[in-house]
This record gives C-alpha cells, structure tokens and sequence, in this order.
C-alpha cells in the first residue's frame, strides 16, 4: 500500500474569508478521506483554524506581517520550506487571484511548495504555474463561498451540501457560559451589535447601531451586547452612550477570537456591518442583520437560508465600487436605522416563532 496522499490547501485571505471555505475544505476531505490536508491560512485565523475537525494540520502564513515590513518574509519562507519538506501530491489555493502582485507571490509559493497537481484561479498569469487551471471568470457573479467549493471540486473535493461551520475552544465556552447565560435568564433574546469594520467605508454611524439596539429592547425585550476587535472600543462605547433604552454591555476589546466565536454563537442576532464577525455568526447559528456599502451582496452576502438574514443596501449609481476610500460613503451613511431595526424586529420574531413551532 502506497503512502496517504499529502494535500497542501491555501486561504490565505481574511478571516471571513476561512469561515467562507469551510465547506470546501469538508468537500477536500471527503474527496480524500485518508490524506493529510495541510491548510495554510492568514495568521490572524489560527484560533478559529486550528479547531477545524477536518483538517490534519494547519500552517499559520504572516501574510499581513509581510505586507507592512518585508523583513517578515523569513518567516514565510521558512513555512514554504516545510511544507516542500511534506512532499505534497497536490496543492490548491482555494481563494481568488485579485492583482499581478498577488499573482506573482502566489506562483512564487507554488514553487516553493513544489506539488506536482497544482490547482488555482487562472488570473493575472498564475496559470502558468498551475496543472488545473479555473477560468479567469470563475470568481464572477457568485457568492465566494460557491466558487471555492467549485474550486475544491476541481482537486477531487465531494460536497457534502452543508453551509459553513466554525468551532472554538472548549476554554471560551468554559469562560463566557456564565455570562450568557444571565444576558439570556428569562428566555431574553440576546441580540449582538458589531459596529467595526475593516475599511472605513464599510462601517456604519454608531448612531444607527444604537437605534437599532434600542428597538430590539424596548419591542422585544433583548439583551444587547456590543462587539468588537482591538482598537474598536470607541465604536463600541459610542453605540453604548448613545443607545437610550437599552443597556449594553460591551465586549469590544475582550474577547480572543474564538471566544468571539463562542460569544457569537450565543447570541440569537447580530446586527453588523459586511465584516469577519457577520460570517462568523452566521456559520455559528445566529440570525444576521448586514448593512451592505461598497461591497457586492451577491458576493459575500452571509450564507444562511432566507429566514435568518435581512441585506440592508442602498441602491447607488457607483456601487459596489469595493473601494477603500471615499469622500462621502452615501452607500453607508445614508442607511435608514429604521430600516436596521425594523429587519432585526422582524428576524427576532422569525426565530421565536420557530422555536416555539418545534417546541409543540
């Protein structure tokens, strides 16, 4: 018997983005049951990556490290030279190619990694270095989630027809139960706020945040809680001060990724801004409220069924525009916080009546 095939999967991308793979890397597995999946991924995804049940190892890559100081690259070398040292059958990168300077770092880790079978986005001259080659429009008008499951298949992936999943250290449940258990005493809906964002033009007034906060408070009685990474903590204290009937209690700046993972899943909405956290929730069960600006929906719209996601985006000549920078962000700014609330209302009834349907 020859040995177990070695598999080397790259998403290197944003931590939304790993959320977003996971039914491909479930379709990997299931394709090849006995290999030895090694997943590369962004750094900042560890926490959540490493729980993976159905991944051998994973292989943290300081792809944002070596973006702001190229002395980083060592390490990242040093990472690719242990991978080749694996010698694996096939290699794929599951994420989409969206520049000539991403086309040539990824054709250079392809070499570094040395599989035979190469499988990938043929965009920007990466095919060259590529044995299965997606077409250049295979990321175009479909949900991301889609075209890398689509790419899975192309490396002998099997769906399993299932959404995105996320899993988290049995140490944050541990450390929050309590804590949400008491938000939720009384069969109170627990409704998360997510202010933060990654770009500037993505992220929503903390007034609208705030509105919608009330309105879940005062017509359904939820508790709200207040999400956010480092750095965040004035988006969320703003949300908190300016809220005027309900009472957050914000967790911006206090939670390990996998603790908000946990956090998350406890929670029966979110309310967000298109974001890591919105993905995140979603695979972890929670229904979600998203204000959508200069992003495509379609694209990266939560994957949920119907009745536990409300997309709030306004119709504009430019958008989406998946710009960085703008001078006025209209698309974000000029979002009606009825329209949030009235959607997180709605979403909240939804779930309740649900559970009361399966509880007869």
């Amino acid at each position: 018997m020859g040995k177990p095939e070695t598999l080397v999967v790259m998403v290197v991308a944003g931590i939304g983005d790993l959320v977003l793979a996971t039914p491909a890397l479930r379709a990997l597995r299931l394709g090849h049951p006995d290999a030895a999946i090694h997943l590369m991924t962004n750094s900042q995804a560890l926490p959540l990556a490493k729980n993976l049940p159905y991944v051998s190892k994973v292989w943290p890559f300081p792809v944002r490290d070596i973006i702001r100081d190229r002395k980083n690259m060592l390490a990242g070398a040093a990472t690719l030279a242990r991978l080749r040292a694996l010698k694996p059958d096939v290699c794929v990168n599951l994420f989409k190619v969206k520049s000539k300077a991403g086309a040539t770092r990824m054709k250079a880790a392809f070499a570094a990694i040395g599989a035979s079978v190469r499988v990938g986005h043929d965009s920007f001259g990466f095919g060259s270095s590529l044995t299965v080659k997606a077409p250049e429009d295979f990321f175009i008008d479909r949900h991301v989630c889609e075209s890398m499951l689509e790419m899975a298949k192309l490396a002998g992936g099997i769906p399993d027809g299932a959404g995105p999943d996320v899993f988290w250290d049995p140490e944050s449940e541990l450390k929050w139960r309590g804590f949400f258990d008491e938000l939720s005493e009384g069969g109170a809906p627990v409704v998360g706020v997510n202010p933060g964002g990654d770009r500037r033009t993505k992220r929503l007034g903390a007034d609208k945040f705030a509105a919608a906060a009330d309105a879940v408070a005062r017509e359904r009685g939820a508790s709200v809680v207040v999400f956010g990474g480092p750095g965040e903590e004035p988006a969320a204290a703003a949300v908190c001060s300016l809220a005027t009937h309900a009472v957050p209690a914000s967790l911006a700046g206090k939670l390990s990724l996998s603790d908000l993972a946990y956090a998350l899943g406890r929670t029966d909405l979110l309310i967000t801004t298109d974001s890591g956290p919105m993905h995140i929730a979603a695979a972890a069960g929670a229904s979600v409220v998203c204000a959508f600006g200069p992003d495509d929906p379609r694209l990266t719209r939560p994957v949920v069924p119907e009745d536990r996601s409300r997309v709030i985006k306004l119709h504009r000549d430019c958008s989406p525009c998946f710009k960085s920078d703008c001078e006025r962000p209209s698309c974000m700014e000029d979002i009606p916080a009825e329209d949030i609330a009235r959607a997180a209302v709605e979403l909240l009834d939804i779930r309740r009546a649900a559970r009361e349907s399966a509880e007869q």
